[in-house]
């Protein structure tokens, strides 16, 4: 004997209907039959509302848009800084810094150092609020990061020399850096910003040189 899954009174093993209040044993046919009782389709179309609500509530852009802004502070020996702040009515967060240089030789040659940093703590700025973003060279991504010469490559071999004279000249040194940063609790909100000087990273791009350009050679000799 077994007992009816509905009124749990007790039935012959097997039984496809109970004896006592002819309901179906089969699970599935008890899901039909309670999928178009009034009370419980209304029970559950009310239940697919809130649980839509509360979906669209978690993705929904925030009211108001940050509105951020970069300026280059320094780029030192071992280390670069970047005032952001943001002009905007919403909060953001700074998660990911792009450090680009770019050095001509004035006779159409160049050579270009690209390095990614992932922030391990991100940095959140409120309306109205600055912050001093302080990135170490050596921190960067290694799948982020790049030394590159243009084709035809320039005429003189990158060398520590070449570099300040170079960059002495003012506009043959270009330095670039890209915040990227999003909207609190919204994935797809993300934007960009980028700073942009002249002459002023001849450290950056030495340094760069030394982690993953032609001056590592420099840094080996030096270590052995």
């Amino acid at each position: 004997m077994m007992k009816c899954i509905a009124c749990r009174n007790e039935i012959a093993d097997g039984a496809s209907i109970c004896a006592h209040c002819g309901r179906s044993q089969k699970t599935w046919v008890r899901w039909v039959e309670n999928a178009t009782n009034p009370v419980t389709l209304a029970i559950s179309i009310i239940s697919l509302v809130i649980s839509g609500f509360a979906f669209w509530n978690t993705i929904k852009p925030p009211t108001g848009t940050p509105i951020i802004q970069a300026q280059n502070i320094a780029f030192e020996q071992n280390e670069f800084s970047i005032l952001a702040y943001n002009l905007g009515s919403a909060p953001s967060i700074i998660s990911w810094v792009d450090l680009s240089l770019s050095l001509t030789d004035g006779q159409g040659g160049t050579y270009s150092a690209e390095a990614g940093y992932s922030l391990e703590t991100p940095i959140q700025l409120l309306p109205g609020e600055a912050a001093t973003i302080t990135v170490a060279y050596s921190d960067f991504a290694e799948r982020w990061t790049r030394w590159i010469e243009s084709d035809p490559p320039p005429k003189e071999a990158f060398s520590t020399s070449f570099l300040n004279v170079a960059a002495a000249l003012g506009s043959n040194l270009h330095c670039g850096v890209k915040l990227v940063h999003s909207q609190p609790e919204y994935f797809r909100s993300y934007g960009e910003v980028s700073s942009e000087s002249n002459g002023n990273c001849t450290q950056a791009m030495k340094r760069l040189a030394r982690l993953f350009g032609p001056l590592r050679t420099e840094v080996e000799a030096t270590t052995e």
